[in-house]
Order: structure tokens, then C-alpha cells, then sequence
């Protein structure tokens, strides 16, 4: 029974994640995704990190902090300061970390980082000492961060304990994804709302009030309807899933990406020595399969 109700739900996700535009994304066959949902997982299933099975998650959260240091592109939709908009108007050579300020209880809450380091947010912390890890200027400050993802940090760092690769909640943002493609906006409302009103934002409905103004997006609009959706599931199923690249995955499908992202992953080199073939190059602007600019101007 588990095994047939993994195979619908990773037909699910991979029926919407092999949409590589948003056009693509649209046109995925939705109704045999929502059909595989309700065949499929009726709670997360992971795997047990004891580094005997999949050491992955541990060397991703212990070892490594700059990499789960969240870079502001998409997480700096949280503040209601403005930093965010002046961040992204200064060139990409010179910006640097900055302080948001956000309702959303996800995040770290004050205005000052003293604040924040004393209030740590139910997802994300204000990083500091080793774990700031601002190295590499030449790599672009514009990735480095006062934030860290805290989820699943415990179970990393004793290498051990379940790190989910399916989660239910993945799985009800498909039918929501769904339901918003067939003008159901409702159905899109109550899964936002699920765990919007957990996080000290206020419920939306399905006209899109937005009255918290998160997702605050880089115009300095507020998110309507279908970008609090896409709020609501990035946070929730962050660093989750195949490869922890499902933010990558959706971002594709949705023309979120940075221009210039490689819109899909390389053959595996060794069956490209089997096809006598050469090696391939994704991304890069104006590359092979590479993302245009992308929803949020950049």
C-alpha cells in the first residue's frame, strides 16, 4: 500500500516539475496530478538521516552554513521596511546583507539585528559568529545573508532523525496549483490561509486581500493571490524533495528565475561517454537553455 501511494505522489511531482516554461506548466495534464495526489501519500515520508543511508541533509545543514545562508532575491519579500527595494536598486557589485522587517513569524521579528538575535523566527535565524560564514567577496555579496534556515538543523547536526523527501503539504500545494489554473481561487485561499494564519499573517480570501502585504514584491506591490500561493509553498516545503532543489523546479516552471539559470540539468556524464556524445552547457545569459528575465525583473 506505502509503495503504490509513493508512485502516485512522485508522479505528481514529477508531472508538474517537468514543465520547464510557464507556458509548459499550464499545460501540464493537472488533473491526472490532483488524481495521483488523492492516490497518494496521506502523511510525510522520509528517510532516516544516520548518514548509513543518505548523509545528504547532514553535510548540507552541519558543515556547510553559507549554504543554507538565504540569499535576499526571493526571501527579502518578507520586509516592509523598503530595504528590500533599495537592495535590489543597487547594483549587484555593491549590495550588501540587510535587517528586514516582517510580520511574517517565520522570520526573526524586531528592527534591529540585536532584536532579531533575540527573537528567532519559527523557520529562520539571525546568523552569527562561524555561522555568518560572509566569505569570498569575489564570489558577490549580493549572496550574503543575516538569515539561516533552522528547519531540520537538530535532526543534521546528531546525523540523524526523518528529513522529508515527500511531504503532504507538497502534495496539497499541487491540488492548489491546480484549482488555481480552473479559476478555483477559493480552494487556492484555503490552502494559503492553512499556514498563512499560522505565521502572524492575516487570512487572505479569493480575491487576493493582502492586507500583512506579504509577499511584498520588488515593485513595492503586494502579492496578489497567486504569489501568496507561491509564498505559502516555497516556505513550506523548503530544502525538501529531490535534490532540495524544489524552489529551482517550481521557480522554472513559474518564469521565476534569475536570467540566465540553467532550465534543466546536465545528461549524466557518463551515459554521455556511452552516447559518444560531447559534453553539454546549460544557463548562462543567452545560453542553452537558459532563463529569460524572470517575473520579478531580474
Amino acid at each position: 500500500t506505502t509503495l503504490a501511494q509513493l508512485a502516485h505522489s512522485w508522479s505528481a511531482q514529477f508531472r508538474a516539475n517537468v514543465a520547464r516554461t510557464p507556458a509548459d506548466r499550464r499545460d501540464v495534464d493537472w488533473a491526472a496530478v490532483v488524481a495521483d495526489v488523492e492516490a497518494g501519500i496521506d502523511a510525510d515520508w522520509a528517510f532516516v538521516n544516520n548518514c548509513y543511508t543518505f548523509c545528504d541533509a547532514g553535510l548540507y545543514f552541519r558543515n556547510f552554513p553559507s549554504w543554507h545562508m538565504m540569499p535576499m532575491w526571493v526571501i527579502g519579500m518578507a520586509d516592509q521596511s523598503g530595504a528590500y527595494q533599495t537592495w535590489l536598486a543597487t547594483p549587484t557589485i555593491d549590495k550588501q546583507p540587510f535587517i528586514m522587517v516582517t510580520p511574517d513569524t517565520r522570520f526573526p521579528q524586531g528592527a534591529t539585528e540585536e532584536e532579531q538575535l533575540a527573537n528567532e523566527g519559527e523557520y529562520f535565524y539571525v546568523n552569527e559568529g562561524w555561522y555568518r560564514a560572509w566569505s569570498r567577496p569575489q564570489r558577490g555579496t549580493w549572496r550574503w545573508s543575516y538569515y539561516d534556515r533552522s528547519t531540520y538543523v537538530e535532526e543534521a547536526f546528531a546525523f540523524e532523525g526523518a528529513v522529508p523527501l515527500l511531504s503532504v503539504r507538497e502534495m496539497r500545494a499541487l491540488e492548489a496549483e491546480a484549482a488555481y489554473y480552473a479559476n478555483d481561487f477559493g480552494a487556492v485561499a484555503t490552502f494559503v490561509n492553512d499556514t498563512r494564519t499560522l505565521h502572524g499573517l492575516q487570512p487572505t480570501d479569493a480575491a487576493g486581500n493582502n492586507v500583512d502585504c506579504v509577499p511584498k514584491l520588488p515593485d513595492g506591490t503586494c502579492g496578489d493571490l497567486w504569489e501568496m500561493f507561491k509564498w505559502e509553498k516555497r516556505l513550506e516545503t523548503q530544502f525538501l524533495g529531490p535534490l532540495r532543489i524544489g524552489w529551482w523546479m517550481d521557480g522554472r516552471g513559474w518564469g521565476d528565475l534569475m536570467e540566465g539559470t540553467m532550465l534543466q540539468l546536465p545528461t549524466p556524464y557518463p551515459e554521455m561517454e556511452l552516447l559518444k556524445r560531447t559534453a553539454e552547457s546549460f544557463g548562462g545569459v543567452g545560453g542553452l537553455s537558459a532563463a529569460p528575465v524572470g517575473t520579478y525583473g531580474y
